[in-house]
């Protein structure tokens, strides 16, 4: 028996493939708001606190990692290097804002009749 139903042709199984694609694309796409960032800067003035990623740190972050957890240093059968030379990545702050300077008067004298009385 033949089908006639839209869903069994061949433009409707293009559409549903490509929504499929498209949806894909928008699930795995890496600069997503929970993604990672188009460039990676530590918080400044004006931020809280970041959440950088392992990687964006260092170079070799994984071989930092075994080297504090101690992790292959009872190997018999190869001998782990005793230094690690982490190669880290120099990270810029990024300020929203510059503090003004501030100006204070070379002599500070704090004069008692200058205050409100406190009630």
């Amino acid at each position: 028996m033949a089908s006639t139903r839209n869903k069994n042709s061949r433009s409707d199984y293009a559409c549903q493939e490509r929504d499929k694609m498209h949806a894909r694309e928008y699930l795995m796409y890496p600069h997503a708001s929970a993604g990672m960032a188009y460039t990676t800067n530590l918080a400044g003035n004006g931020f809280g606190n970041a959440s950088i990623p392992w990687n964006k740190l260092s170079h070799n972050p994984v071989e930092i990692e075994n080297f504090l957890f101690g992790i292959g240093s009872t190997d018999l059968t190869k001998a782990q290097p005793p230094i690690l030379r982490p190669e880290l990545i120099k990270v810029t702050p990024i300020d929203i804002y510059t503090n003004p300077p501030v100006y204070m008067p070379e002599p500070l004298v704090i004069e008692k009749n200058q205050r409100p009385f406190p009630c």
